[in-house]
């Protein structure tokens, strides 16, 4: 069954506008509660930002819009637990731009780039002289820098040390504790020896007398 112009018409004549509202927002009510689970993504987004670096690294955000159906945007935040925009939307951050130039490596972990020897500057781009390359941060083959290295070397150096300690200070510590049960018991077996000598002496003197 469709409804004619005619039939809208007759409807508002007989009902009145405030009935016509009460209806509009009942069915705008129920639409909004069906639509889309409470808390969920909508399948909407606004346009990307532009990414705050050329290169070495930046970031980017757009706006996630979430179904928070007719709350307000104070109750739907403490109802899923987000911070939200005015416009009921959640802030997302994206990384952009990480690639480094002149064969600089981006450090994932460090968000920043190796720079190779010769090379500096947040993307690498700049070439370094050979008067000026000591004060630089270079990376080596395998893509650390300098300070990396040096980290790496004081943490083999230890591991070395510790190494040392198990295979010699161990079996030493071993000997030593040994060597110091074996006098405690010679000095005991010793003395007992001693005590039974004079025992032996003072009983042939009584005997002799």
């Amino acid at each position: 069954m469709s409804c004619t112009s005619q039939d809208i018409k007759m409807f508002v004549r007989t009902q009145g506008w405030k009935e016509i509202l009460m209806l509009l927002v009942v069915v705008y009510t129920y639409e909004g509660r069906k639509a889309c689970p409470l808390c969920s993504f909508l399948n909407q987004t606004t346009d990307s930002s532009d990414c705050s670096e050329p290169c070495g690294g930046g970031n980017l955000y757009y706006f996630h819009y979430i179904c928070c159906g007719n709350l307000t945007k104070s109750t739907c935040e403490a109802t899923c637990n987000l911070t939200l925009s005015i416009t009921k939307s959640l802030k997302v951050n994206v990384g952009c731009n990480r690639f480094c130039t002149n064969g600089g490596i981006f450090n994932e972990t460090l968000e920043t780039c190796l720079c190779s020897i010769g090379t500096s500057g947040k993307c690498c781009e700049n070439n370094v002289t050979s008067s000026t390359a000591s004060t630089t941060t270079p990376a080596n083959e395998n893509g650390s820098t300098v300070g990396e290295a040096h980290w790496l070397s004081s943490r083999s150096r230890r591991q070395k040390k510790q190494t040392l300690y198990v295979a010699v200070g161990v079996p030493i510590s071993v000997i030593l504790v040994t060597s110091a049960f074996i006098l405690f018991v010679f000095l005991w077996w010793r003395k007992r020896k001693r005590r039974q000598q004079v025992d032996i002496i003072e009983n042939d003197d009584s005997s002799t007398e």
